[in-house]
């Protein structure tokens, strides 16, 4: 096979039908100690990286790969990006493998996560989609620009620190409609320091403006869509939050909110599993900003192994939240800071009675199901299976024959009506392309003839 250890610059684009295609042959490899940078392709456009077959989530190795083979704890501790994209407008990175940016281990914080990474990209409509990636800090960083149109699906990411970090700008700039689906996301375990220096991450979104420290107000999204994706595995210790969108000011004073109150967002249909530090889903907004950002919130499962003084889902202080047809549990406060008005046909487990656990935190919190229901005046179709699984697998999601989750929720066809037609067919089918159906739908993610697909084969770190 072919390998090859020197840099590649691009130096000029390709055209609208007509890109330029870097294309890796069978077996062709990009491979050294340590990259700097192994390919950049910053400031042009119509460019295409492929490394040949699609690899996305399923696991196996890909055709084609970019890799380091000396850079780590045991290794050399040097920054490196694989791939420099920024202010690339209309580009795209398909079908690639992305090995060994960094291979931490141990306890030690003894390099700068956000500095070794798999792709830095910034620019309108940038696609990346079916590629492995893993062993890498940030490993994905979408660096400043109003990400418009940008799409990151099918992608296996894991043995990271973060999956994605998305750093728009703030104070009202615009941003997308940007689109993060069908990707699988795991195990962040090994990013875990005796110090907890490194909080990992799924998705991690917050704003950068230097004309104001710390910032009033986040980007204004229009249309953010996470979809569809698959946040499971050995998620370690330090984890802030599977998706955690930065809110306001916080303890340290510092201010870099995600969203101002103008955004959209759209989350359906994922799987977030194992219990975190702050909350599985963590949609904090700006201080400053009035309570008037959108959310919709429809057939996620969200829930840790076990129950804990931890959440399971955080909302700080977020309002018109349309959320129907979850499974949420497994922590404390399955809820927080949420309007409730919007909130029906929810389904509850795996949060036992008991004085340490508030559930729902209403007038302080309460574990008393009917308590929080005369409170919230809400999820008035709510199953409710608070001290166990009721039929949904523990480590998968996936509804069991028998689970009382099967057709307990609400057909949502005619409340999304007006979404594109591309997000409305990924919501009336689960992450396994089975429909949900024309009558009442089941609760959660999975809909309940649907199986869950083989695991992605872990690669050694040192196979590459």
């Amino acid at each position: 096979p072919t390998r090859r250890s020197s840099d590649l610059t691009f130096r000029g684009s390709g055209a609208s039908g007509s890109p330029v295609t870097l294309l890796f042959d069978p077996g062709a490899s990009m491979s050294t100690a340590v990259w700097s940078n192994a390919i950049v392709i910053s400031s042009l456009s119509y460019l295409v990286i492929d490394g040949g077959v699609p690899c996305g989530t399923t696991g196996g190795s890909c055709n084609g790969y970019i890799a380091n083979t000396n850079n780590g704890t045991s290794g050399s501790h040097s920054t490196s990006q694989a791939i420099v994209a920024n202010n690339c407008s209309n580009c795209e990175i398909r079908n690639l493998g992305i090995y060994n940016v960094y291979v931490h281990s141990g306890s030690n914080a003894e390099i700068d996560q956000t500095q070794v990474n798999c792709i830095v990209y910034s620019g309108v409509n940038f696609l990346i989609h079916d590629n492995t990636m893993h062993d890498a800090g940030w490993c994905l960083y979408m660096n400043s620009g109003n990400a418009q149109g940008q799409r990151v699906y099918n992608n296996n990411l894991y043995n990271i620190d973060h999956g994605i970090a998305v750093t728009p700008n703030g104070n009202h700039a615009p941003a997308g409609p940007w689109y993060f689906y069908n990707n699988h996301l795991h195990d962040y375990a090994n990013w875990d320091t005796s110090s907890n220096a490194y909080h990992h991450d799924g998705i991690h979104c917050y704003t950068v403006d230097g004309r104001h420290s710390p910032q009033e107000y986040g980007a204004a999204w229009g249309d953010m869509w996470i979809y569809n994706n698959l946040f499971d595995g050995n998620i370690g210790n330090n984890v802030t939050g599977h998706i955690f969108l930065e809110p306001g000011v916080q303890t340290d004073g510092s201010a870099t909110p995600c969203m101002d109150g103008t955004s959209i967002l759209h989350m359906f249909g994922n799987v977030l599993l194992g219990t975190t530090a702050n909350g599985s889903v963590d949609l904090g907004r700006a201080s400053f900003d009035p309570l008037t950002r959108a959310v919709d919130f429809y057939n996620n499962t969200v829930f840790g192994p076990d129950a804990s003084s931890n959440r399971a889902v955080v909302y700080e202080s977020v309002n018109l939240v349309n959320a129907k047809n979850n499974i949420v549990g497994g922590a404390n406060k399955l809820w927080d800071g949420v309007s409730f008005t919007a909130t029906d046909y929810n389904g509850y487990i795996n949060c036992p009675t008991g004085t340490s656990f508030n559930c729902w935190p209403v007038s302080g919190g309460t574990n008393n199901f009917s308590t929080w229901l005369s409170q919230c005046a809400c999820d008035a179709h709510a199953v409710n299976s608070q001290a166990n699984f009721d039929g949904v697998n523990s480590t998968t999601g996936v509804l069991q024959t028998g689970s009382l989750m099967i057709g307990a929720g609400t057909n949502l066809a005619s409340v999304v009506s007006s979404w594109p037609a591309e997000q409305q067919s990924a919501l009336a089918t689960d992450r396994n392309g089975i429909a949900r159906g024309g009558g009442a739908w089941s609760i959660g993610a999975y809909a309940p003839t649907g199986t869950l697909p083989q695991p992605p084969t872990n690669l050694a770190a040192t196979s590459h």
